[in-house]
């Protein structure tokens, strides 16, 4: 099993070594072209923002081939403005606060093992409007003061989440939060 990581390669080290602070096995690999995508393959990460043109290719094999996909911070916006079909800014300053609500039920919860209302303890840079939520997607995770998007997840067969959360940066984590780290490797 082999998870690809969109990114530039000098960060591959980082992002690898914050997966072994918590304790996550995790075969990474650079991906550039969508034919790098192998049967061994399992999980696709994006960690930044991408041209739409680019990511599109590699985005529809996933879900054809039900490959799971994470999308972390800027990440997230790439992947909100691709399902959406616009390149149009979807970021304003952020308002809220370091507390989030993850919905009951969701995939999130599943993976973090609750629900509920959490302080994250997050330094953000930018917050999503919960009006640019794509079609058949849903709110994991919203922030409990300014109602912004914090996490989306797919509905039905795909596997598809993304995160406000800068769990990739080094920032700590809340408890549980690995989970979601687990989940990408897996």
């Amino acid at each position: 099993m082999e998870t690809l990581i969109l990114n530039s390669s000098e960060k591959i080290n980082e992002i690898i070594s914050i997966f072994d602070y918590y304790g996550v096995d995790i075969n990474l690999k650079n991906l550039i072209h969508v034919e790098e995508i192998s049967k061994k393959t399992t999980g696709i990460l994006i960690t930044d923002e991408f041209e739409l043109s680019f990511l599109k290719p590699i985005f529809d094999y996933a879900c054809k081939n039900n490959i799971k996909i994470l999308a972390v911070e800027r990440g997230l916006l790439s992947l909100i403005n691709l399902i959406n079909g616009s390149s149009k800014e979807i970021e304003r300053p952020f308002k809220g606060n370091s507390s989030t609500f993850i919905s009951l039920g969701s995939k999130l919860a599943e993976i973090i093992g609750g629900a509920g209302p959490l302080k994250t303890n997050f330094e953000y840079n930018f917050e999503i409007p919960i009006k640019a939520l794509p079609p058949n997607y849903l709110p994991s995770s919203i922030n409990l003061e300014s109602g912004c998007i914090e996490a989306i997840e797919s509905e039905g067969k795909t596997n598809i989440l993304g995160v406000l959360w800068p769990i990739l940066s080094g920032q700590k984590i809340p408890s549980r939060f690995e989970n979601i780290l687990s989940w990408i490797s897996d």
